[in-house]
């Protein structure tokens, strides 16, 4: 019998994070679906396509049953490119679709709703992640853009400016415009960025949500460690709350320590974004502090 790949998604999952996911035949589908703790997981549910429920997948395309409004299910079919969808009274009305999909590899979905994806990045929900986090080359690109691109091109429109003003030997507008272009030009950024980067070039995070362990270190020798032991966060950076923030606001120092005598980590939002991680852990271990300019030092790793 036809094997599929097929996994679990539970309600504490982010997207891109199933667990179990194995080949299974149709029979092993069923049993899977069977003994899936569908009210259970209804607690504290927020409808959306990263819901509890199970997947199966060819290379193509995703078949996904998960839990709907009032009380009912929906199949979503997704081919990569379009999303569509379909509720039912009980899960055992989609069993005829997912015997189809098992014997074509495809359904019939013309009965089925097509989702509008305008704007909406679904492959997300579908496609299982990782949950890597590394310095590569896209990932500096990215942080760069994010933390620094407004500064950048603040610097070329006072840079411009004060080269017109030594032009017109005007030489007060150039000193007028090499302040900011100081302070608000991104010399801060790039000073924080090459001393993140050479914190955190060789090492790795991986973490998700709904994993009760995640792993840090580096690249080639990585720790486990368990969010149970983790007794605070402290997350250091020159955003306050309830303030727009400033230029270098991004940056920040992400400290963990432990109850049981683990030694602390350290690591930067080089490595991964502050706000993703912070929703990958619980609220009530959270600190957050404020730090004119957040320098990762040799003592942040002590």
């Amino acid at each position: 019998m036809e094997k599929l790949l097929a996994k679990i998604q539970y309600v504490n999952f982010e997207p891109g994070e199933f667990t179990d996911e194995k080949l299974r035949t149709k029979d092993d589908v069923i049993a899977l679906i069977e003994s899936f703790p569908w009210e259970k997981q209804r607690e504290h549910i927020q409808i959306g396509i990263t819901n509890p429920g199970v997947v199966i997948q060819t290379d193509t395309n995703y078949l996904k049953l998960a839990l709907y409004y009032n009380g009912k299910f929906v199949l979503y079919f997704f081919d990569g490119a379009n999303l569509y969808s379909k509720s039912f009274m009980g899960y055992k009305e989609a069993y005829p679709f997912m015997a189809e999909y098992f014997d074509k590899g495809n359904i019939d979905f013309s009965i089925f709703k097509k989702e509008n994806l305008l704007f909406k990045h679904v492959a997300v929900h579908f496609i299982t992640n990782d949950f890597r986090y590394e310095v590569t080359e896209k990932r500096k690109k990215a942080f760069l853009i994010h933390s620094s691109l407004f500064n950048f091109i603040t610097f070329l429109v006072f840079f411009v400016m004060g080269i017109i003003s030594i032009c017109r030997n005007i030489f007060i507008g150039f000193i007028i415009c090499l302040i900011p272009m100081l302070l608000m030009g991104g010399v801060i950024n790039l000073l924080l960025y090459f001393n993140y980067f050479r914190y955190m070039k060789d090492k790795m995070l991986i973490i998700s949500k709904g994993c009760e362990s995640f792993w840090y270190g580096d690249v080639n020798n990585l720790e486990q460690y368990r969010k149970k032991d983790i007794e605070n966060i402290t997350i250091i950076s020159s955003y306050q709350k309830g303030s727009k923030g400033n230029f270098w606001a991004e940056f920040a120092i992400c400290k963990i320590h432990f109850s049981n005598n683990t030694y602390p980590i350290a690591f930067t939002s080089l490595l991964i974004n502050k706000d993703d991680l912070k929703n990958k852990l619980s609220k009530d271990i959270q600190i957050e502090e404020y730090k004119t300019f957040p320098f990762f030092t040799d003592l942040d790793v002590e």
